[in-house]
């Protein structure tokens, strides 16, 4: 009796941890304090340094990765990554708190069964698959999916089938903070 509470205790306990495990992109962990210079390190790639045959090469500037300061204290990163070896466009945003809000990938549509594969064997069954209509402008009609991860604390990760066009994915890592910044700029009028 006492061996199988123990056993059960233990298997709860694994679950448990699986289960509160944080989301983190290339060891940056989202909601945890970083430096801009933390995220150039982690995120910069020998494969997209390969585009311009250096680092300091005529296109260094497509392939590197800058980081600059936002609103509010804010530091924001964009350039170049790789995600499951396939070349992306970064954005990525730490707070005025200097915790990392969000980490943002644009990749080529070709790239999202790979990048969805190794999603689910690094965070297991997602919280949610969601399947709806999208339209473009031209009003061909498209099944967009959401595949969402959820974690203690607000973080999210989001995979989309397509982003701002059908030829693109976007894998989308976000904390509360972040879901919070973006609603507050929504509430602001440009008039």
């Amino acid at each position: 009796m006492k061996k199988s509470t123990c056993v059960v205790m233990m298997l709860g306990l694994i679950a448990g941890h699986a289960c509160a495990q944080g989301l983190e992109f290339k060891g940056l962990q989202l909601g945890q304090v970083t430096a801009p210079s933390e995220v150039v390190k982690q995120l910069r790639t020998d494969e997209a340094q390969k585009l311009c045959g250096r680092a300091d090469g005529p296109c260094a500037d497509l392939v590197n990765i800058s980081c600059g300061a936002g609103n509010d204290g804010i530091q924001v990163c964009n350039g170049k990554t790789t995600i499951v070896g396939n070349m992306a466009d970064l954005n990525a945003v730490i707070g005025a708190d200097g915790r990392l809000q969000r980490i943002f990938l644009t990749f080529s549509n070709d790239s999202y069964d790979e990048v969805h594969s190794a999603l689910l064997q690094k965070y297991g069954k997602p919280s949610s698959v969601k399947k709806y209509r999208v339209q473009n402008g031209f009003g061909a009609q498209f099944v967009q999916v959401d595949t969402i991860w959820r974690r203690a604390g607000g973080l999210k990760l989001r995979l989309s089938l397509y982003g701002a066009s059908t030829d693109d994915s976007v894998v989308y890592f976000s904390t509360k903070a972040d879901d919070d910044m973006l609603k507050s700029s929504g509430d602001s009028s440009d008039l």
